[in-house]
């Protein structure tokens, strides 16, 4: 069960603002082709490292 707060009962430093889905979806955007990039160069190595041995 969950409880809604009024914004008037956060402090000034947790309102988001405007536009803070923008911000969310393009910080999760760039940390998915992050961890993306990170798999492939992890997937590439194990087949780079015995075929150069």
């Amino acid at each position: 069960m969950s409880r809604t707060i009024p914004m008037e009962q956060f402090p000034a430093g947790m309102d988001p603002g405007p536009g803070w889905q923008w911000h969310f979806w393009s910080i999760f955007a760039g940390q998915s082709l992050s961890l993306i990039g990170s798999a492939m160069t992890q997937f590439v190595l194990i087949w780079w490292i015995p075929i150069s041995t």
